[in-house]
């Protein structure tokens, strides 16, 4: 196996040593810092002929035949200090390293040319602590202090305080934020923000949308669909996987590091969902603590020492050990009131605009009867669908695509709807209507005079009154006897339970 190494090193000797010597640090003991900083990236020159097989098998085409076998299918090789790594969309290999010298710390991006095996510096100045790539292979850098730039800038800051984010093939940016609790109008949650440097220029040179800390941890964009993981390290819609590191190559295929750690509990096990079975497969002995893909066979993973794995190897497999034995679960499928018989006509009516679904409220079994804890966990979180279960074991809910809020105003929503998977009947919001309330001290309300009304007062009854906001079927007459007890059998009626549901 030949070993790539640092071509420039972290930064030049006079560099390093200028910076040092401005703040102040013994000169003595910064050339000792040089000395083993270079002394951990070897300097021999690899082989042409393995460069040309590496450069080979990084940029094959995806095979969909293809997998990992039982042998060791990757290999490490020595570089200095390496925390992460990320590929291009065109096959190239950028690794990031983070060292100390004297009081100062450097956190650089290093670029690996796939002609000659050697890493160049990205560049010597600019801290960073992560790049992602468009299709195209346009870079978006994220310092070190949380500020994200624009498209192959270096100067151009489009937001602050950014702890993940991913890039769709047309450029939209999805990013966590590492302070914003909550949307309001300094930070606008679930909203996509446009910009652009050009004040003249009608075209955007950006767009992104923000997400709470408090729901997400991490997140990777795959055919132009949002894949998160959760605030508990939990993959949504992926066979609930708990998950530290994850990544999607250019074909679609899907990488992660789970939890698993290695008996020196250093590292964490490389997996990889399989989507014919809906399940995650472990890689044998691979363990680390950064991924980067470029395709269905080409993986690169860091260890906790700093040194590169890549794959090495296209035969196919026999044996593999699935990670869990759990398939994909589609939305709502953690519900306690939905069921078999009802759960597919619910999600039929949502399936074709979203494709995530978490729990946001939960009353009886896990938040109480309380609006507080309601606002809570739903207000802007951005389209919601509320699901009613009555003691008599009705159930009817609502859908909306504007968030709730705890302002006191209505919101208008010409989306919006009333559903009944037990008659399996929609209500469409009426044109010009109000769907839903935003009080402080209530639940969801659907409707000028309570369309549909969740009290998570125990003391108060909910109720339904359908037809003044929402349409009845033809027949039905607003203010009827028939109306207000066609969707519970009752107009007023107790909540068993009610579960709200944020949507992506």
């Amino acid at each position: 196996m030949h070993k790539i190494h640092l071509l420039e090193g972290h930064q030049s000797e006079y560099s390093i040593l200028e910076k040092a010597q401005k703040s102040g640090y013994p000169r003595d003991v910064v050339m000792l810092s040089i000395g083993l900083a270079i002394s951990l990236a070897l300097f021999s020159q690899p082989q042409n002929s393995a460069v040309n097989n590496i450069q080979s098998l990084w940029l094959s085409e995806p095979k969909n035949t293809f997998e990992w076998t039982e042998e060791k299918a990757l290999d490490w090789v020595t570089f200095s200090q390496m925390v992460d790594i990320q590929s291009s969309p065109i096959g190239e290999l950028y690794g990031i390293t983070d060292y100390s010298v004297g009081p100062n710390n450097y956190r650089l991006a290093y670029k690996f040319n796939l002609e000659n095996g050697k890493w160049t510096s990205f560049d010597k100045d600019f801290q960073v602590k992560d790049i992602k790539f468009d299709i195209f292979g346009n870079y978006y850098l994220l310092d070190t202090k949380g500020r994200l730039y624009a498209k192959n800038s270096k100067t151009q800051i489009i937001t602050n305080n950014i702890k993940d984010f991913e890039v769709s093939s047309k450029g939209l940016i999805y990013a966590i934020s590492s302070v914003a609790l909550e949307s309001n109008d300094q930070t606008k949650l679930n909203t996509w923000i446009r910009g652009s440097s050009d004040k003249g220029n009608k075209e955007y040179s950006y767009q992104y949308i923000l997400y709470s800390p408090k729901r997400y941890s991490k997140l990777v964009v795959k055919d132009e669909t949002p894949i998160y993981v959760d605030e508990n390290s939990t993959i949504i819609g992926y066979g609930n996987q708990c998950i530290k590191d994850i990544t999607v190559g250019i074909d679609g295929s899907l990488w992660a590091l789970s939890c698993k750690q290695n008996s020196e509990k250093t590292d964490f096990q490389l997996i990889k969902w399989e989507p014919v079975r809906g399940k995650w497969y472990e890689v044998t002995n691979s363990f680390g603590v950064k991924i980067a893909a470029y395709n269905e066979i080409s993986i690169s993973i860091v260890d906790s020492f700093g040194r590169i794995k890549y794959s090495t190897d296209k035969n196919r497999y026999e044996n593999v050990r699935f990670s869990e034995d759990g398939q994909r679960p589609g939305l709502f499928a953690d519900s306690l009131i939905l069921n078999s018989t009802n759960i597919g006509y619910v999600q039929g009516l949502i399936k074709e605009s979203h494709y995530v679904s978490k729990i946001c409220y939960r009353a009886a079994a896990v938040d109480g009867f309380n609006a507080e804890k309601f606002h809570e966990g739903c207000d802007y979180q951005g389209p919601t669908l509320t699901i009613l279960k009555s003691q008599r074991g009705r159930v009817a809910g609502a859908y909306t695509s504007a968030s709730f809020t705890s302002q006191g105003q209505s919101s208008w929503d010409d989306k919006a709807f009333i559903f009944s998977p037990d008659l399996q009947v929609v209500l469409q919001i009426k044109q010009f209507s109000e769907a839903h309330k935003n009080d402080w001290y209530a639940g969801p309300s659907f409707g000028e005079s309570k369309d549909l009304y969740a009290s998570l007062d125990k003391s108060y009854y909910s109720q339904s009154d359908a037809g003044n906001s929402y349409q009845l079927p033809p027949g039905l007459t607003y203010g009827s006897s028939e109306a207000q007890a066609y969707l519970f059998g009752e107009r007023f009626f107790e909540l068993e339970e009610i579960e709200v549901y944020s949507l992506i």
